[in-house]
């Protein structure tokens, strides 16, 4: 309904490759959602490679590794799904990842409930379908 309940931002450092950051975030929003106690999530992306590798591993040989770890840490979820959408569906989420690599250089780490204050009117617009 348009209300955020958790967001998030981790700064990862020693990734070798794009395909390794996506599998470590992944790794770590699941880890995320698990902690918290959320057992039915739907996870959104802007890419469908190791999404697709966890729901259709033989169509992915290339991650198969990677699909794999995913699906067995998703196990413990009552129920989960994967969207792939594009970066402007989700501005919000666009504006937390970019603050830990832009001039205000935030890379503390965290979970957090509800919307972040400083985005407070970026999530109203989105909640609103501006």
């Amino acid at each position: 309904m348009g209300e955020s309940l958790l967001h998030s931002r981790r700064a990862f450092g020693n990734i070798g490759s794009f395909v390794e950051a996506k599998f470590t975030t992944w790794m770590w929003a699941i880890e995320s959602v698990r902690t918290h106690h959320v057992d039915k999530v739907i996870f959104e992306a802007e890419f469908s490679d190791l999404l697709g590798a966890v729901k259709r591993q033989r169509d992915w040989p290339a991650l198969r590794y990677q699909g794999s770890k995913l699906r067995k840490s998703l196990g413990d979820l009552r129920g989960w799904s994967f969207r792939v959408i594009d970066s402007r569906t989700n501005r919000c989420a666009g504006a937390i990842a970019k603050s830990v690599v832009t001039q205000e250089r935030w890379s503390q780490s965290y979970v957090a409930q509800g919307n972040p204050a400083w985005l407070k009117e970026l999530f109203e617009a989105d909640k609103q379908g501006l």
